[in-house]
Parts: C-alpha cells; structure tokens; sequence
C-alpha cells in the first residue's frame, strides 16, 4: 500500500494560546452550495425535505456575484491563510464556480493551501483537471461504503460504483502535487475486516488514508444518532475524547 494511514488533517500542530493575537486566521472555511446529491443517513441532508425545513436548512449556492468581493475581502489580510477549505452542509462539487472560485483566490494569493472535502461522486476526469489547474493542492474523499449496495443503504442514491473508482483513480494520476487523502465512517463498513478491504481497494490510489469514527457533529441529528450506538469515548480521528 502506497498511502498512510493518517487522519487527515495538519499533524503539525500549534498551541493558539502560545500565538494568539493573530494577524491573519489561520483558516477560513467556505460553504459553496447547502444543495447535496446524497442523503447519507447521519447527515441533515438525511432529514427529508420537512427535517430539513425543521432543521433551518436551506439549499443554497454562494452568490457568484460575491465572488470578487470574497477575494478583495480574504486580500486585505497581512499575509496569506494556512488554508481555504471548501466545505460545508452541501456537496461542493455541485457548484458550478468551484474551480472559478480556487483559480481567483489562488491567483491572489491567499492561502497556502487550498482544500476540498468532497463524496466525490461528480470528480469526472473534466471536472478533475479544471479543478487542478485552477490550483487546487488539496482534496479529501468521503466514501460512503465499499458497495453500490451500501451507498443505497448509507446514501439513499443508486451509483456506479465502478465509474466512482474509476474517477478516483483518474484524479489520482492526474493529480500532480495536489495532495489526496481517501476516507470512510467505521460506520459505513460492514464488518470489521473490511477496513483491510478498504485499505486494500484505495491504498495505491491517495496519498493517505484514514477510518474516521462516527461523532455527533449536528444538532439536528440527535434523534438519529441515538439509533447509530455512537461510542462517544473516540474522536472523529479516532483519538480518545477528552473534556
């Protein structure tokens, strides 16, 4: 296995208190879309479209008209941010600016890295190289299950499994220095040698890789939570959970 098995976020980590006033944040984390093309069961997203409305969940797009205004804003900092991640409660993939939205920032300078978290399902080999030439160093899978027949299950989506690997596998030689970490929930696995069988189907194909543990992230889950016997001992990276 080429990859490491390493959770995916900066292992070099500082103390805040040792730093703080900052002149520039850290990190600044961008919400393209709330829209998702998946339905996960441990996600708002899961809710159906009343959950959803109970849940203040609204399926939006960032504005593309604020885009110069996001850029000459994050500019105004005094140097550039560690990160810009591209995330939030939506498949950012879905956004059709995306790769618009990294090659503006990058072109300004400002971040050193430029990151998304992603289901990937939508990294089509078009997809992939608008997004690595934009400038993207950065990309963090999240699978959902090792099966068409667990997507159904964990997603509540048909797919092709086949066509997902196969993206991914594009992404992956095509990639340049852009980094690529491929995760799973413990939950979306069936039983406990499939982590082996995880490690063994996307091992060769991301730079790391990682079992992430299930944890109560949203409020509005914590009715759905209570059927998914969460072990709230661990952290998301599977690292024991301290007050």
């Amino acid at each position: 296995m080429k990859a490491n098995i390493q959770a995916g976020y900066n292992h070099n980590r500082q103390k805040l208190a040792e730093l703080v006033p900052l002149s520039t944040p850290f990190a600044l984390h961008i919400a393209p879309t709330h829209r998702c093309n998946f339905r996960c069961h441990y996600c708002t997203h899961g809710l159906g479209a009343v959950g959803k409305q109970k849940a203040g969940l609204t399926e939006t797009d960032f504005p593309v008209e604020y885009l110069p205004r996001l850029v000459e804003q994050v500019k105004e900092f005094t140097e550039p941010l560690k990160m810009i991640s591209f995330t939030g409660l939506g498949e950012s993939l879905l956004y059709p600016e995306l790769p618009k939205m990294i090659r503006l920032l990058s072109q300004a300078q400002s971040a050193e890295t430029y990151d998304i978290i992603t289901n990937g399902y939508l990294l089509t080999p078009e997809k992939t190289d608008q997004l690595i030439a934009a400038g993207l160093n950065n990309l963090r899978i999240s699978l959902q299950g090792l099966t068409a027949e667990k997507y159904r299950e964990v997603s509540g989506v048909k797919i092709d499994y086949d066509q997902l690997f196969r993206n991914i596998e594009y992404f992956y030689h095509n990639k340049g220095n852009c980094k690529l970490n491929i995760k799973i929930i413990d939950s979306c696995l069936e039983r406990p040698e499939d982590e082996q069988v995880f490690y063994q189907m996307f091992g060769d194909l991301c730079d790391t890789i990682f079992v992430e543990h299930l944890v109560e992230v949203q409020l509005s889950m914590a009715e759905k939570y209570e059927g998914l016997s969460i072990d709230t001992s661990r952290t998301m990276f599977q690292e024991k959970a301290e007050d």
